[in-house]
């Protein structure tokens, strides 16, 4: 079972979302939001994204379930 972070990370390449944009509006590094090494977000980065996404939080907990 994938974590949440690989889920949003997964999510954004998949969806041809802008990272170098995302970073600019979020001030989180690119290669945090890159699917790599990027460590796991924050409670409130993962918060964050979730806003910028207009997804609610537990869309990814679906996702990792496989609901």
């Amino acid at each position: 079972m994938e974590d949440v972070t690989a889920c949003v990370r997964e999510y954004i390449a998949q969806n041809d979302i802008s990272v170098a944009q995302m970073s600019s509006d979020l001030g989180i590094e690119e290669s945090r939001l890159r699917p790599g090494d990027g460590g796991k977000f924050s409670a409130a980065e993962f918060l964050d994204i979730c806003v910028y996404l207009h997804i609610r939080p537990e869309q990814f907990k679906k996702r990792r379930i496989g609901v």
